[in-house]
């Protein structure tokens, strides 16, 4: 029997599993893919936003900005590589200078540090590559970049040091509830477990109906990065 089994050893999955394993529990994640950071995760910005942009208030911006200031302290620690490069949201005329306002408002209302809006001068100084039409910026100090993969894997060995159970190959088809808790049906197993935690990402509605759960439902959107050389 399982304390806890996390469903998806993405960058949620395996932090909710390391910070977890700081307790005396028996802990399992289970992976579908052939390792961790297999699915979304590993495709995603890597950017660890200021959390300007959410709207003041809600849960999503009470989280963003909590999240942020935990980075340096956790890169300290598990040495995945947190660059606080700092974020800038371009303005090219006045009518993109009032929307700069209101996120710059935003923000303060919602606690974030090192917020700031920048004239054309300070922008071209500190990024000369940007275009040199650029009016003004909403700078945040406070924003960052990570490698996905860096950061996943970093949490991930750190649980498993931890003696957290990594299960790759190991989809779930299953869950039921039992007398203890709920019982997940993994190829010829069932896996016990007193509580079960969905970090499934995309396919977490998936997760979610096998327990009863349909009142929601994921439609991924796939966007395109272009790299340069420079």
């Amino acid at each position: 029997m399982y304390d806890v089994i996390i469903i998806g050893a993405g960058a949620v999955g395996c932090a909710t599993a390391r910070q977890l394993s700081k307790y005396q529990l028996k802990i399992a994640v289970l992976e579908k893919g052939a390792d961790v950071c297999d699915g979304t995760s590993k495709a995603n910005s890597g950017i660890v936003h200021g959390g300007y942009d959410s709207k003041a208030g809600t849960l999503k911006s009470e989280l963003a900005v909590k999240g942020n200031a935990l980075f340096k302290e956790l890169d300290h620690e598990l040495n995945f590589g947190f660059d606080k490069c700092g974020s800038y949201v371009l303005a090219f005329d006045e009518e993109d200078h009032e929307e700069l306002k209101k996120l710059y408002e935003n923000g303060v209302k919602s606690g974030v540090k090192n917020l700031s809006i920048v004239d054309r001068n300070f922008v071209l100084r500190n990024e000369p590559n940007v275009n040199p039409k650029v009016h003004s910026a909403l700078f945040c100090g406070s924003a960052g970049i990570v490698s996905p993969f860096e950061y996943t894997v970093a949490l991930a060995e750190n649980a498993a040091e931890n003696g957290v159970e990594f299960r790759l190959n190991a989809e779930v088809t299953d869950i039921r509830e039992s007398e203890s808790g709920y019982d997940l049906f993994v190829g010829d197993e069932v896996l016990p477990a007193r509580y079960v935690i969905n970090s499934a990402g995309l396919y977490s509605d998936h997760i979610a109906r096998m327990v009863g759960i349909d009142d929601y439902k994921l439609t991924p959107r796939k966007g395109e990065y272009l790299l340069f050389d420079k």
